[in-house]
């Protein structure tokens, strides 16, 4: 019998997906907690008690990824199957319209995204894609939700605008 040496196996290839992640913000009472942003089941909504829009949201991702897009679901919606004689979370918080990404990359790149109010999930893509571990996210401007909302996708902003701390 001949022995034929079997090559290792190959690293998985790089693929996109989603990345855990922990999240903090500093709300004032009555908010619910940050993480449930993170939590794919769960039933409430990240909601921060409010006088003004300007609403920090800390992003740590525990080590260094390449970051080639990001989401948000800017409003609130069943992740899960509820009592349908529940009322509908989407009227009853406000929705996130315009957020601002900032990565703690070596350009410190800013991202500016304009969710279109959109009922479901908002995707920006970040290229060329960042190298960060940390996401520092911004509620520049939330609205009341649209009784009918877009499900398509987010308006974009305008060609060579430039990114700003304070928005358009």
């Amino acid at each position: 019998p001949r022995v034929v040496p079997v090559a290792p196996p190959s690293p998985p290839p790089n693929t996109d997906g989603p990345l855990p992640f922990t999240a903090s913000s500093d709300c004032p009472p009555g908010s619910t907690a940050a993480q449930s942003v993170a939590d794919p089941n769960s039933t409430t909504p990240w909601v921060c008690v409010r006088s003004v829009d300007g609403q920090v949201l800390e992003i740590d991702l525990g080590r260094t990824f390449v970051i080639t897009a990001v989401s948000i679901v800017p409003g609130a919606v069943n992740k899960t199957d509820t009592n349908p004689d529940q009322p509908d979370p989407w009227l009853q918080h406000r929705v996130v319209t315009r957020v601002q990404w900032q990565f703690n990359d070596t350009d410190r790149t800013v991202k500016n995204q304009n969710t279109g109010n959109v009922r479901g999930e908002a995707v920006e893509p970040i290229r060329p894609g960042v190298l960060a571990s940390k996401i520092t996210v911004i509620i520049q401007e939330t609205n009341r939700p649209p009784a009918i909302a877009p499900t398509g996708p987010a308006d974009q902003p305008a060609p060579g605008a430039k990114p700003s701390i304070l928005g358009d």
